[in-house]
């Protein structure tokens, strides 16, 4: 698995330059969360690898030019707020080695291998040749500078989630936050007749503009710069993988654009928050809960809005 900061463009430009690799062995389940420490800390990518049972190895890369000390201290820091749910975290092992003159324009996309995220969907990078097996839905996503290439537990969950709403009928999706364009896209391909997927970054709209058409879904995915504020109709489906302060945010809105009957489906949940955003919710009588995922910390809670009463 690789996810990438912004910093990551050196990769898509293929430049040779020195680099450093940060060689962590910590405990599987803080494994996320460790993750998402040093993509905030700018590396240009994390190879996760499965080490001896409940234990992974992440490997994370950085320009030479980032000091070692202040990012080892940090790291350390980090680890030990973590420890009351990671008590394994006391153990962590890390090491550093510099890599000189490497190309990596090429040798970055090794990290990158098809993956199984639900029965149904197969996503794989541009230059994958695996064929997906019949019954799969094959997704394209090339691992650019947006959130969203199939391998976070979020995006596995949104995925499921979207798979189980899209099963009866052809529906409506509106997708908040779209990133790399992922979960509009799974949309379509699953039947959806029409996907609305909104960001307000310009680096997501350009990787899901580039996604949506190498999966031949343009007629079907539109791609929108601007808040889910600024959206006008309802939708049967609403998606929001996103972070836990813009759900709280953005939940009137979230509300507004759900049809009666809709399914709404929030993700980037830790399992923590959980019960409260669930119940933060629910404030909305207009609402009820219908299904609650997890993997690893993470959560995705899935809602209906209840259908209007038919007039007396």
């Amino acid at each position: 698995m690789i996810r990438k900061s912004p910093k990551a463009e050196v990769l898509r430009k293929g430049q040779v330059g020195e680099w450093t690799e940060l060689s962590l062995l910590i405990p599987d389940p803080s494994a996320e969360a460790i993750s998402n420490f040093l993509i905030d800390e700018g590396t240009t990518g994390i190879e996760e690898i499965d080490a001896d049972p409940g234990w992974k190895r992440l490997k994370a890369y950085f320009p030479a030019k980032e000091r070692k000390g202040g990012l080892l201290r940090r790291l350390y820091r980090y680890a030990k707020s973590l420890r009351d749910l990671y008590p394994e975290l006391c153990r962590i092992q890390v090491e550093t080695r510099s890599l000189a003159q490497e190309n990596w324009g090429e040798n970055w996309k090794r990290f990158f291998k098809p993956i199984e995220v639900t029965q149904h969907f197969l996503v794989s990078p541009p230059w994958s040749s695996l064929r997906p097996r019949k019954g799969q839905i094959p997704i394209i996503i090339h691992p650019g500078m947006a959130f969203g290439t199939g391998t976070h537990a979020t995006t596995k969950l949104c995925l499921q989630a979207l798979e189980e709403a899209l099963r009866r009928k052809k529906r409506t999706v509106l997708d908040v936050g779209t990133g790399s364009g992922i979960l509009a896209i799974a949309a379509a391909k699953a039947g959806a007749r029409e996907v609305v997927a909104i960001d307000v970054d310009p680096v997501a709209l350009n990787a899901a503009r580039d996604n949506v058409r190498t999966n031949e879904v343009a007629d079907r995915v539109r791609v929108r710069m601007g808040s889910v504020g600024k959206v006008l109709k309802e939708f049967d489906v609403v998606v929001a993988n996103i972070d836990l302060k813009s759900l709280r945010r953005m939940r009137r809105p979230l509300f507004r654009h759900l049809k009666p009957g809709g399914i709404l489906i929030l993700s980037g949940i830790l399992r923590r928050n959980e019960e409260d955003l669930r119940q933060f919710y629910l404030e909305f009588e207009g609402l009820k809960p219908m299904k609650t995922t997890r993997e690893g910390e993470w959560s995705c809670l899935t809602f209906r809005k209840k259908p209007k009463r038919p007039n007396l």
